[in-house]
């Protein structure tokens, strides 16, 4: 994969800006300053959980044998963190993320036999265009 300089200077400091508005938010909270250094410290640890996490999810996905990651393989690589799986649990039964799972990838249809009908109500089509 190229890398462009330019675009990971952006996402770090995106990332940044980001980390360090929801440090100002909480110092409102909980009274206490975070140094540059802290921030930038705390900057380097969320870029290098999010890249094991942007590795680990999609081998989950893969394990199951689906296309695409779903909340409950972000679950699953948070299974080690009682605390923060909890907290993810509870933000995905929140937002009703947990929809119909999703098909294995490259799943094959069975063949039906002349006594049997097709019913293919849970399939939802993509509109044309």
């Amino acid at each position: 994969m190229d890398v462009d300089e330019d675009d990971v200077a952006a996402l770090r400091s995106a990332l940044r800006h980001a980390v360090g508005t929801i440090c100002e938010r909480e110092r409102g909270a909980r009274g206490l300053a975070l140094e540059p250094d802290a921030l930038a410290t705390l900057c380097f640890v969320v870029e290098q959980y999010s890249k094991r996490l942007a590795g680990d999810i999609p081998a989950f996905a893969k394990h199951a044998r689906r296309g695409q990651a779903t909340a409950d393989d972000v679950l699953l690589v948070a299974r080690d963190n009682p605390e923060i799986l909890r907290k993810l649990e509870d933000f995905v039964a929140f937002h009703d993320l947990r929809g119909k799972p999703a098909k294995p990838a490259g799943a094959k249809r069975r063949k039906k036999g002349p006594d049997k009908t097709d019913h293919d109500d849970d399939v939802e089509l993509l509109p044309d265009g």
